[in-house]
């Protein structure tokens, strides 16, 4: 294959239809990457595509153009040339989508795999106006940081099992306290969601205690691999509800409790648990810096887990 054949890049028709009008509603941008470029209007450069009725590819005039959508990671395409990924994280959308939300749907964007909402403080509604068109296809939803509250957690959940390809969850920062992650982990039974995010909720002992009980606890319930809990206002109680799970529910790898307060007692129960499986549990590392434990049960654990208890990147699943 030549070098110029190389440097061609691609997109999907629908695909480019639907980025036109996220484009129009400001939703995504252009960015020329050199001065030749920043003299074209946008309107000129998605009128400039060029484009046939019996192809399903659209060229792009520079290659400059379309890497500029790629290169922050804002927009990923698959080697057909169809979208897999839209993030709007950081977009101020507290007034509401601008665009219609079928916008997301297989008209355009039947690939789309991933969808980062995450701190765009976009009203519930709107969100829940998109889910339905994406339902069927998306593996990762990050809806973090948007102050969901528990009427937003009961609003999702009702959604949740309709999502049968959803593999990865962001909920972090969401107010979402007790009552939502309640109905949240009711809802998420019998899902194939693996990785759970939920820093920063204030969901306290009784929050923790009810998500064990409805989602964790059985092993059949859950397809859970890793659970992120941090800055959740757990305590000793939390932490043995959590430390019981690892009985019945071999499926967990890692649980993050960083920035808790679960205390020497809540360290203990997971000793006594991991003493009591010697071995026979899935879980592989378990994350509880800052949770006032001491260097000692800290060690114990790891050595009981034979792992570190210390923080790794948890985005990078």
């Amino acid at each position: 294959m030549s070098e110029e054949k190389q440097n061609e890049l691609y997109v999907n028709k629908e695909c480019l239809n639907g980025l036109e009008i996220l484009k129009e509603h400001n939703l995504i941008n252009l960015c020329p990457t050199n001065d030749a470029d920043a003299d074209v209007d946008a309107k000129d450069i998605f009128s400039s595509f060029t484009s046939s009725t019996d192809k399903k590819t659209t060229k792009y005039p520079s290659v400059e153009l379309v890497s500029s959508w790629s290169s922050n990671s804002k927009i990923q395409f698959d080697s057909d040339g169809c979208v897999t990924s839209l993030d709007f994280g950081g977009k101020r959308l507290h007034k509401g989508l601008p665009c219609d939300p079928q916008v997301f749907g297989d008209q355009y964007f039947s690939r789309l795999r991933t969808l980062s909402l995450a701190g765009t403080d976009l009203p519930i509604k709107d969100i829940m106006a998109i889910l339905p068109f994406i339902q069927v296809h998306i593996e990762c939803l990050f809806l973090g940081g948007n102050a969901l509250g528990v009427i937003g957690a009961e609003q999702i959940s009702t959604w949740l099992p309709k999502a049968t390809s959803l593999v990865k969850l962001d909920l972090r920062y969401n107010d979402i306290n007790a009552a939502g992650i309640t109905v949240i982990s009711r809802s998420l039974v019998g899902t194939n969601v693996q990785y759970l995010y939920l820093e920063g909720n204030i969901i306290g002992d009784e929050g923790c205690t009810a998500m064990v009980d409805f989602l964790l606890k059985k092993e059949e319930n859950s397809q859970i691999r890793e659970i992120f809990l941090g800055a959740n206002q757990i305590q000793s109680s939390g932490a043995a509800s959590l430390a019981s799970l690892l009985h019945v529910n071999k499926n967990i790898s890692k649980i993050y409790l960083e920035g808790n307060n679960i205390g020497a007692n809540g360290a203990a129960a997971f000793c006594e648990v991991l003493e009591k499986l010697n071995g026979d549990t899935g879980l592989r590392n378990l994350y509880v810096d800052n949770n006032n434990i001491g260097k000692e049960l800290s060690n114990k654990l790891a050595t009981l887990l034979k792992s570190e208890t210390t923080i790794q990147d948890p985005l990078d699943v």
